[in-house]
């Protein structure tokens, strides 16, 4: 596996769920309506979620493609 995707990915992720924590932040200190700030918090647990998703898809596919051992006879 290489060492730097992950390493990159998991700083990645990191900056990016706290963007996501800073902009709940803000939308939860604004004057916005409940059902809106709700929605907000369920769009962004979503979009995190998926990006979860998506980075332990590659890891996998990464893991799957270097453990992989072909028989040919």
């Amino acid at each position: 596996m290489n060492f730097q995707m992950v390493l990159f990915s998991g700083l990645g992720f990191l900056v990016f769920t706290g963007l996501c924590l800073f902009f709940l932040t803000k939308a939860t200190n604004s004057n916005l309506s409940d059902n809106s700030k709700k929605a907000l918090m369920l769009l962004t647990v979503l979009i995190i979620a998926v990006f979860c998703v998506v980075i332990f898809e590659n890891y996998t596919a990464d893991f799957i493609a270097r453990s992989s051992v072909s028989v040919i006879k």
